[in-house]
């Protein structure tokens, strides 16, 4: 008796088994990878936590917070355009250097991050590219201020733990 159970029980073993190999090979996303590739090539953007219009500043309250500690901000019901943006201050409620901080944190963190990582020399080559359509519009409408774009270019040299700007 115990040896039919040791034999159903490894019968159901070795299906189970056969089951999730079928199942890995016929419905996993495993792709090929190329064998020798020389460039990996990435592109990551970074966007502001802030909206602004012509009424006035749009974000998270905790942020307000943090950045402008003493800037009463009116709390709004439901977020706004379906972003994290909770609080709301208007121009009126807002200083000339407050506004010049906005207007910073805007233009600095508004970038596009366009990569090439070389795998025969294992760096890492970025070019940083401050040119957002949408910045340049909210400076010249409601800062009334120029946009320059610019850019700069990292390299990270991963062997000789290196980083040049």
């Amino acid at each position: 008796m115990n040896q039919s159970l040791y034999q159903i029980f490894r019968i159901k073993k070795t299906y189970t088994y056969f089951c999730v190999f079928v199942s890995t090979v016929l419905f996993s996303q495993i792709s090929d990878k190329p064998l020798q590739y020389k460039k990996i090539h990435f592109v990551y953007e970074t966007k502001s936590n802030y909206h602004v219009n012509q009424e006035g500043v749009y974000a998270d309250s905790l942020l307000l917070k943090l950045d402008f500690p003493d800037v009463t901000f009116t709390a709004l019901d439901t977020t706004f355009v379906a972003s994290n943006y909770n609080a709301f201050v208007p121009w009126s409620g807002l200083s000339s250097t407050e506004i010049k901080k906005i207007s910073s944190i805007l233009y600095h963190v508004n970038e596009k991050y366009t990569g090439v990582y070389h795998v025969s020399k294992d760096e890492t080559h970025f070019k940083v590219l401050r040119s957002d359509e949408e910045t340049k519009h909210i400076f010249k409408t409601i800062f009334k201020e120029r946009y320059y774009n610019f850019s700069y270019t990292i390299i990270i040299k991963h062997r000789k733990n290196s980083i040049r700007i």
